[in-house]
């Protein structure tokens, strides 16, 4: 059975948060029947270039075409699920409303993430092959107490060096995935977090056995281990 329900999408100004470029952002409210809900429009305006009269961006902005098409398509949205809602559960509230609304942001956010995980799998998984060449060619250089070439003695140094600089890097890098509570938690996610630490721990000096326990036995390499 249809209900009846009375809908009003408004755009504010957000005075209170006008930052330091004296903008203000530009915030959706839409209520139904008396209940309340309020996003961000990822939008900001000057003061003196928002029409409250009739809530679009003034012609004194110079991105005035494009915010106002933004504003369009986000009010004609917000009534699309409200009338799908409405068809689905002949009541619509502005909370399930808003939660639909949000959904398609938070799938764009999860193929990010996802990317820049995979992205950073190659990384790790390349620097892992390379630690462990390295180690294997050292180890076999030093081998029972011998000197090596002065060659490969010189050159040793160096890749040991510029393997330090790529473990120092990826480390940064990982810090900003891992610290980020909004980062989905996924099973890659965790791997790559394990195999950095396993590969920090290796290169500090606790012996390249550390590292090869990610490698050997069922999964020849990190990338077969992840994807078991």
């Amino acid at each position: 059975m249809y209900v009846q329900q009375t809908v009003s999408i408004l755009f504010l100004l957000r005075r209170d948060k006008m930052t330091n470029d004296a903008k203000c952002p530009i915030s959706a409210r839409l209520t139904i029947d008396g209940l309340v809900e309020q996003i961000s429009t990822g939008l900001k305006v000057k003061l003196a270039d928002w029409n409250s009269a009739n809530k679009k961006v003034k012609d004194s902005d110079p991105d005035y075409k494009t915010s106002n098409k933004k504003l369009r398509q986000i009010e004609t949205d917000l009534e699309r699920l409200v009338d799908l809602i409405q068809a689905n559960d002949e009541v619509a509230t502005p909370e399930k409303v808003m939660t639909a609304y949000r959904a398609p942001v938070k799938a764009t956010q999860a193929r990010q993430e996802k990317d820049k995980n995979e992205t950073f799998s190659r990384a790790i998984d390349e620097t892992v092959s390379h630690y462990l060449d390295f180690a294997h060619r050292y180890e076999k250089a030093h081998e029972g107490g011998k000197i090596p070439p002065s060659l490969l003695e010189a050159r040793l140094p160096d890749e040991k060096e510029d393997l330090a600089k790529r473990i120092i890097k990826l480390a940064a890098e990982g810090k900003v995935m891992f610290d980020d509570t909004t980062w989905e938690k996924t099973l890659v996610k965790a791997i790559n977090e394990h195999l950095l630490n396993f590969m920090e721990i290796a290169f500090s000096g606790m012996g390249m056995e550390w590292i090869q326990i990610l490698t050997v036995g069922r999964f020849a390499t990190p990338r077969e281990w992840r994807s078991y």
